[in-house]
């Protein structure tokens, strides 16, 4: 059933057009969200700040190249997949949790950002069909997502959050690196060898 979805909104063109404009906006809404922290943040570190709106932008990069008729990286498409659904979950598990401070603060962006990050992880769902992982890769993409982690908790990049569930983030982002980058290198290889055999 992913296979069809995917193959539905990633094969046609109309559907990449939409999808390209979606997520190229979803990186300025982001980048506008973002706008204070960046401002108080080393302009070096902004890459490992602005999570989600990167993860978008990688999106919509792969919707162009689709566009334009030829095939992304392979590596790209599995650090995309990995970010948007690590990402979105984390997100969505944080707006969870601080419900109350975040809908004090801003109700209406915070009732916006939950079904934006929800869709986050569908996007990455659409790529997992499309993955074909290198047995290499893993090893690069988990040091590229752990030392975003070390940083966030470590350096202070992580997104603004009131104070109190520190202790469950950040050992589930790291998990969520470990069980995303070898769970999808475990069914792009699965489908790989189904098919071998079927040829």
């Amino acid at each position: 059933m992913l296979q069809r979805f995917s193959d539905y909104f990633l094969t046609r063109c109309s559907w990449l057009m939409f999808l390209t404009i979606l997520t190229i906006g979803g990186f300025f809404f982001g980048l506008w969200y973002y706008q204070f922290q960046l401002a108080a943040t080393n302009p070096l570190l902004w890459i490992v700040t602005i999570d989600s709106p990167l993860y978008v932008l990688f999106f919509s990069l792969i919707c162009i190249t689709l566009l334009l008729h030829r095939t992304p990286p392979s590596w790209f498409v599995f650090v995309t997949a990995i970010g948007l659904i690590k990402v979105g979950f984390w997100t969505d598990l944080v707006l969870w949790l601080y419900w109350p401070q975040f809908t004090a603060i801003g109700p209406v962006t915070s009732a916006i950002n939950f079904p934006l990050h929800a869709g986050m992880i569908m996007l990455g769902m659409l790529l997992i069909p499309r993955l074909r992982v290198i047995r290499w890769y893993v090893p690069l993409v988990l040091l590229w997502f752990l030392s975003g982690d070390i940083m966030d908790y470590g350096l202070g990049t992580v997104t603004r959050i009131p104070p109190g569930w520190e202790w469950l983030l950040f050992p589930e982002s790291l998990a969520a690196t470990f069980v995303l980058a070898l769970g999808l290198f475990w069914v792009s290889r699965k489908r790989s060898l189904k098919a071998i055999s079927t040829n």
